[in-house]
């Protein structure tokens, strides 16, 4: 999550995995050093949603020449970031498209962020941010997201599909210099 103090309002960045495991003794870190994904320099909403072996896979969700897609984006780690294409959104029964459309240059991509307010009661809502134009050199990348105060959450869920958060782990970047606090 990502807080604006002066505007009360945090933005949901997603899900990912940059996790050291030390599953004997029980500790697990992050390894974040303030990057998040980016399409062009413009950061996006993105949700792992496979590991495999040598590979993650994310949704990042956007409008597409003004329709509402799903891009469907993979971490190689052999090849880094490939944008593979978009999907339309899952129907009412929950099933994903299996029709995977390339972007082509000349696309235009509206990014979408999920915003709440913290003092608020507010949820998530979807608001369209930037809007950019596809080239022949569009490419989704990891990136320094800059200076600002991050929230951090810890997911684990079970085989049977329980899950427990933790509290929040608190980032503050100044000048590129990561500072961590615990939260309550």
């Amino acid at each position: 999550y990502y807080y604006i103090e002066d505007n009360d309002v945090i933005i949901c960045l997603g899900s990912d995995n940059p996790l050291s495991c030390d599953w004997e003794n029980g500790v697990f870190g992050d390894q974040f050093f303030g990057n998040w994904g980016m399409i062009d320099g413009h950061i996006v909403y993105m949700d792992l949603t496979e590991e495999g072996d040598g590979y993650e896979l994310y949704e990042v969700p956007v409008e597409l020449n003004g329709e509402y897609r799903i891009l469907e984006v993979m971490f190689d780690h052999t090849e880094g970031w490939i944008i593979l294409g978009s999907v339309e959104p899952k129907n009412e029964d929950g099933m994903a498209s299996k029709d995977l459309t390339p972007l082509k240059v000349g696309d235009e991509i509206t990014t979408i962020w999920y915003l709440a307010t913290i003092s608020g009661e507010d949820g998530f809502d979807p608001q369209d941010e930037t809007t950019f134009t596809v080239t022949e050199d569009t490419a989704f990348t990891f990136s320094k997201v800059g200076d600002g105060t991050f929230y951090m959450y810890y997911r684990m869920q079970d085989l049977y599909g329980s899950h427990a958060t933790s509290n929040p782990v608190y980032f503050s970047i100044e000048d590129g210099n990561i500072h961590v606090s615990l939260g309550d």
